[in-house]
């Protein structure tokens, strides 16, 4: 009889504790849920701050001396060219905010080339001259895998 009472008291605490355990399992199991979705959210956002930050990243500014006339220019992400025609150079005002020029020397004859170095708005610019349009196409697919990022 004493046995008997002894492993009823036995499974009743048995049984209180698989209760307790089982409230547990799903205390975690609701917290795992909502730390999930949390997850879920943060990485949403974080991919929208990724897309937000790409679209808005700086444009590097480049005066490009001789029109390529190349669609490869248009479809730059990385850059803002301000492309300056042959002819227009004697009297052409680069804008202050360029970073850099580029010369384009199969479009551009030696005059023209000694007019932009001695133009007092492209002065304290960085002049880099380019030979031909493959050289310039390089150029830009480096500079793009370089990953330029004003921001950085």
């Amino acid at each position: 009889m004493l046995l008997k009472k002894k492993l009823e008291e036995r499974e009743k605490t048995w049984e209180n504790e698989k209760r307790e355990l089982i409230e547990t399992i799903e205390d975690y199991k609701k917290q795992n849920s909502h730390l999930h979705a949390r997850i879920l959210s943060l990485t949403t956002q974080i991919e929208e701050n990724k897309v937000s930050l790409n679209n808005s990243r700086l444009k590097k500014k480049i005066a490009l001396v001789g029109n390529p006339y190349n669609d490869i220019i248009k479809k730059q992400d990385e850059y803002d060219f301000f492309i300056v025609e042959e002819s227009d150079l004697e009297t052409y005002e680069f804008p202050e905010d360029i970073e850099e020029c580029w010369v384009l020397n199969y479009r551009v004859n030696l005059r023209q080339r000694r007019q932009i170095s001695k133009n007092p708005s492209v002065k304290n610019k960085n002049i880099q001259y380019i030979e031909n349009f493959e050289q310039l196409v390089k150029k830009i697919k480096a500079e793009n895998e370089l990953g330029w990022d004003k921001n950085e």
